[in-house]
């Protein structure tokens, strides 16, 4: 999850680069697109209810932390995209979900999702809700069980190849 996740981060970065400096070249895919797959790669394949309650409790970085506060984050908002992500789940591997497209065919302005049944159910996201949730996953994805930690005290010697340096005076560890 967290190598997948680094990568599809590392993909985003480099098409929206490429959007703003196409180098004379058109480019083949879009900020929309590369949103809206990675969007879905992530319900379809991975525990993000798991993965969301477990970064609950991390120390992300006062920006993510921030974000993180934000509706479509909460586990109890019934409007939210994280209360909602088994309806998504079962949207997907029942094929209704729709990529929203703008009149020009192309350009990406949101994502539905609907079930039927007893209860329907609909849930659109607007490209700017869904950019922010693809970013904030995107930041604090990595950290799931890698929690941001202050570093551990060093062991003797002070190298971390487990090989002493002959060269310097040892010195008491610092508190």
């Amino acid at each position: 999850m967290r190598f997948t996740t680094l990568a599809l981060q590392r993909n985003l970065q480099h098409v929206r680069w490429r959007e703003k400096n196409p180098l004379g070249m058109s480019n083949e895919a879009s900020i929309g697109l590369q949103l809206t797959a990675t969007f879905l790669l992530w319900i379809a394949t991975s525990p993000l209810e798991q993965v969301m309650t477990d970064l609950d409790s991390d120390p992300l970085s006062p920006k993510l932390r921030r974000l993180w506060t934000a509706p479509d984050f909460q586990a109890d908002d019934p409007e939210g995209l994280r209360f909602n992500l088994p309806r998504w789940r079962t949207a997907i591997a029942q094929g209704t979900v729709e990529v929203v497209l703008a009149g020009d065919g192309w350009t990406v302005v949101g994502l539905r999702a609907w079930l039927g049944g007893e209860r329907p159910w609909v849930m659109t996201l607007d490209r700017e809700r869904l950019d922010a949730f693809v970013d904030v996953l995107a930041g604090a994805l990595p950290f799931w069980r890698f929690p941001v930690t202050r570093p551990g005290a060093r062991s003797e010697g002070g190298s971390r190849s487990g090989k002493g340096r002959t060269d310097r005076t040892e010195r008491p560890d610092e508190p």
